[in-house]
């Protein structure tokens, strides 16, 4: 089994992804000065050069002798901006040239002055090397020509090592345990858009950091409900998913909708957050991502249990809703995958997955570097993604640092913020369901009992056929208007796009429900007995928002930092 992270490509440099040259992105670095162009161009002068004119001024190009840098003299670094100070070198005035690599800083993020077409597994030749047959390297640039188009990015971007995985205390199932290749192949196939059938919709798409890792877009995404007309009762703030389409021939083939035409479709539930998932039972608010995780190739027990999240990693993929068309199938998403290159339409790649892309160019290079072999699979794309979702535990926030037990930061939280605490673990009974105790002595308190409850906000008698919740997934007429409980880290992050499964609530909202519900527990009721009127003062219910909001946000979710971080996806 290969591991990126040991090995050593010497001067190889290859493409960070294929593809990316040629869609017409504008290059911000020095195409022309990179592969043999005039540095006088547009570029040259900290401008934008579009693909297309870089191909025209190269066109024209003489082939540079490279006298500032020996090309043989290993690994080099540079800002692409020949004129002015450079960001990544230590200071030695060579501002105008590529600096060698003991030269290069931490701030380093340019590229090498090699080039190549990214042709990596072709046999017909670099098009824009000097016809030596070494088609499968990136070439120094003696070696290029003035077809040249891209320029080769280094392989070791120095990455964040500030947290260690696997962490202590998150529960990883026998049948896969944690490797860092698969947690940075499933890091990228989260946010992979090519996984969706017209490469609009990444994993990524509907959960993000910022927004707590549920979705922004939700308060502006509205579905109609199951009466189908909009700004009615049962309206749902859900998620922007794919456009209805339905596989012919293996194409996917665009068709109207009876609610959203031609328009892309909403989900009928908001997204809920990704982060902190791997302590629970069952996923989705309806529990039906099960712990025993079921290889839908096979369709024998891949895992006996703790598999919820790859039970869970599978089903978007597979949605006519979120990513997939209908009749879309698995073999269907595997020959999409053995051609496609990893992440071509996302850019700001992380290091990680920067540099596991660079070194293995296509998804079956970076699935044998991962698992041995070059297979694709449902279970392996579900393996990786599982296993990157594991690394996601948001425990730096202030309620954190205030109550760690070996040297907790008494100053971490406000008065107020303590007011909102105490509240919260006492008279309201708040923490009966969003526990702050520890599963385990190394994991953090996670806000969830992982159980499902009616909280009585929705009166379901007054809708025609509403959405019941649990009761969709057991059958069992006591489950009606139960929905999974959510952890509240980094809530306070998710209230943009709306909060609860209909993603219509803010925190003020939430508490005014739960100090005095509208449907409360009683005969004929699936509401839970808690759901008793709390009779909070404006005053104590400032203070317990103050501590969701504030105490329980990690400024690495809000700030999309390691390992919270991600590439910028395409804006469809």
């Amino acid at each position: 089994m290969m591991n990126w992270h040991d090995e050593s490509d010497g001067d190889i440099r290859r493409l960070l992804h294929r593809g990316r040259c040629g869609l017409g992105l504008a290059l911000t670095f020095t195409l022309a000065v990179a592969c043999g162009g005039d540095p006088s161009s547009e570029a040259a002068d900290g401008g934008v050069l579009p693909i297309d004119d870089a191909a025209t001024s190269l066109s024209d190009a003489s082939i540079p002798t490279p006298d500032a840098v020996p090309v043989d003299a290993g690994p080099q670094c540079g800002d692409g901006v020949v004129e002015g100070e450079e960001v990544c070198d230590e200071g030695k005035e060579n501002s105008d040239s590529w600096a060698l690599e003991p030269h290069c800083n931490e701030a380093c993020t340019g590229l090498a002055p090699y080039c190549g077409d990214g042709d990596v597994d072709g046999d017909d030749g670099e098009a824009c090397d000097d016809g030596l047959g070494n088609n499968d390297v990136w070439e120094p640039l003696e070696h290029c020509n003035s077809t040249c188009s891209a320029s080769a990015p280094l392989c070791d971007m120095p990455e964040d090592t500030s947290v260690i995985f696997p962490r202590p205390g998150v529960p990883y199932p026998p049948e896969n345990l944690h490797t860092t290749e698969k947690a940075v192949l499933g890091k990228i196939l989260f946010w992979e858009q090519q996984l969706s059938a017209d490469d609009t919709v990444a994993c990524g798409s509907c959960h993000q950091g910022s927004a707590g890792g549920s979705d922004t877009r939700a308060g502006l995404a509205l579905h109609p409900g199951a009466d189908g007309i909009d700004e009615t009762g049962d309206d749902v703030h859900g998620s922007l998913g794919i456009r209805r389409c339905e596989m012919i021939a293996g194409v996917p083939v665009a068709k109207d909708d009876e609610i959203f035409g031609d328009r892309v479709q909403v989900t009928d539930r908001k997204t809920p957050s990704f982060l902190d998932a791997m302590f629970a039972p069952s996923l989705f608010w309806d529990g039906r991502a099960t712990d025993a995780f079921l290889d839908p190739d096979t369709n024998t027990v891949a895992i006996v249990t703790g598999g919820a999240l790859e039970s869970q990693a599978l089903g978007p993929i597979m949605s006519p809703v979120e990513m997939s068309c209908e009749g879309r199938t698995f073999d269907d998403v595997y020959l999409k995958m053995a051609t496609i290159d990893p992440l071509s339409l996302a850019s700001d790649l992380p290091p990680d997955m920067a540099n596991a892309v660079c070194r293995y160019p296509s998804y079956p290079a970076l699935f044998e570097a991962t698992f041995g072999d070059a297979a694709i699979s449902a279970q392996r794309i579900a393996f990786a993604i599982a296993t990157y979702e594991r690394t996601l535990v948001s425990d730096a926030t202030a309620f954190d640092r205030f109550t760690d037990p070996v040297a907790p930061d008494l100053t971490a939280l406000s008065e107020g913020e303590q007011r909102g605490l105490a509240l919260f673990e006492g008279e309201t009974g708040c923490s009966d369901c969003h526990s702050t105790t520890r599963p385990n002595v190394d994991a953090p308190a996670n806000f969830s009992n992982q159980d499902f409850h009616n909280l009585g906000f929705i009166d379901m008698a007054s809708q025609t056929n509403p959405d019941t919740g649990l009761q969709r997934t057991t059958g069992l007429a006591e489950d009606a208007g139960k929905f999974r409980t959510p952890t509240l880290r980094n809530v306070g992050l998710r209230e943009v796009g709306g909060l609860l499964h209909t993603g219509l609530n803010t925190l003020e909202d939430v508490m005014a429900a739960y100090n005095n519900p509208s449907v409360p527990p009683g005969p004929g009721s699936t509401t839970d007995v808690r759901m008793i009127p709390l009779g909070l003062t404006s005053g104590e219910i400032a203070d317990i928002i103050d501590f969701l909001r504030d105490a329980l946000t990690d400024p690495r979710v809000e700030t999309n930092s390691y390992p919270f971080d991600h590439p910028t996806l395409f804006a469809p």
